[in-house]
């Protein structure tokens, strides 16, 4: 990855090369020494306040919604069937009178993490306050050591216009620190279904049980390593990349098509110029076919729990990639403001190396 001037007046060209030399020495510094996480705070990088409409539950459900009204039905088939709580109480009773077996995820609209996450099979088990989103389970999951699996997608989002959509090659799998089983007596036991492993911080004997049959320190792999065991155990890796691809691809359709880029654009808001790094949360079925189970708009950036500070790293690593031209430990930073960050991305023109896809 580099980073290279747009053409610009020599006084603009003075300015913004200073400035670059400090944010040079700003991103090569220690990530696990919270200097990052600083960074991202006082500088807004990867400011993502504005797209909160991808991770509430319930904007995020509306808005495909919408897409499909304009397009198909079968627009963004990669979201499982879905209702928002209490708004469509009577659609979710009536599909649940007509397939009566179908097992349901109910979440909190707003809250990230799988905090008050709750598995159902009949309307009875329904939160009585609150407003929740009701997902289709994904009762036929692809395992992994007999674990189920939750990959995350790192899609990166370069909002100058025209905006292009990157994905990052190699994410995260992340496993639930449990052995998988569909048994219904089993279903208060998350751990079992449940792949947001800070849940579980109060059982570490169940992470360190999983990390160790994972042959890692956490319960969680890089996509290279998952690909590789699947591959290993017969199935077609080259089936998945392509459609966890076409995920990622049906995703930038409905960002572009939301209008938010657009919203936030150079000419309205000028936080728009940070490149923007999104958590798409994948399931994967037996079948190989992948769907979108939520949008995470701050991904796992500041790692608190020892999963998600690996979670966290893999974040920053992407961060760093997109920000960092070179390496300098020598210059001092500490003057540097928020305003000089904006003037030095507006005179950048950004390309991205091949550990990033182009998305089309």
């Amino acid at each position: 990855m580099y980073l290279l001037f747009a053409y610009i007046d020599a006084a603009q060209y003075e300015k913004a090369h200073h400035i670059s030399l400090k944010l040079q020495a700003i991103f090569s510094r220690d990530h696990d020494n919270g200097l990052a996480a600083s960074l991202v705070e006082k500088f807004q990088i990867n400011d993502t306040h504005h797209w909160a409409t991808l991770d509430n539950k319930k904007q995020l459900k509306l808005l495909i919604d919408e897409y499909r009204q304009n397009y198909t039905q079968d627009s963004i088939a990669c979201y499982p069937k879905t209702f928002v709580y209490p708004d469509e109480r009577q659609d979710f009773l009536k599909e649940h009178q007509n397939n009566p077996e179908t097992l349901w995820i109910v979440k909190p609209s707003s809250l990230y993490g799988g905090q008050h996450i709750s598995i159902i099979d009949n309307p009875e088990s329904l939160p009585k306050s609150g407003e929740w989103v009701i997902q289709r389970y994904i009762d036929n999951p692809l395992l992994a050591v007999d674990r189920k699996f939750g990959i995350r997608l790192y899609l990166l989002i370069d909002t100058k216009l025209p905006a292009q959509f990157y994905l990052y090659k190699n994410a995260g799998a992340r496993f639930a620190p449990s052995k998988y089983s569909l048994d219904k007596n089993t279903l208060t036991e998350l751990s079992k279904h449940i792949t947001q492993t800070e849940l579980f911080r109060d059982r570490p004997d169940l992470i360190d049980s999983a990390s160790k049959e994972l042959n890692e320190k956490t319960p969680v792999w890089l996509l290279s390593k998952l690909f590789q065991h699947l591959s290993d155990h017969g199935y077609d890796t080259n089936q998945l990349q392509k459609n966890l691809h076409n995920l990622a691809n049906d995703v930038t359709k409905l960002i572009r098509h939301s209008g938010l880029i657009e919203k936030f654009s150079p000419a309205d808001h000028s936080c728009a110029y940070q490149a923007k790094i999104l958590g798409l949360d994948v399931q994967v079925d037996a079948d190989l076919n992948v769907h979108l189970l939520e949008i995470e708009r701050y991904p796992g950036s500041a790692g608190r729990y020892k999963v998600d500070k690996k979670n966290g790293l893999l974040s920053r690593r992407i961060l760093n990639r997109t920000l960092t031209p070179f390496l300098d430990h020598t210059i001092d930073y500490s003057g540097l403001s928020k305003s000089d960050f904006e003037i030095y991305l507006r005179a950048q023109q950004t390309t991205y190396d091949d550990e990033f896809d182009l998305i089309l």
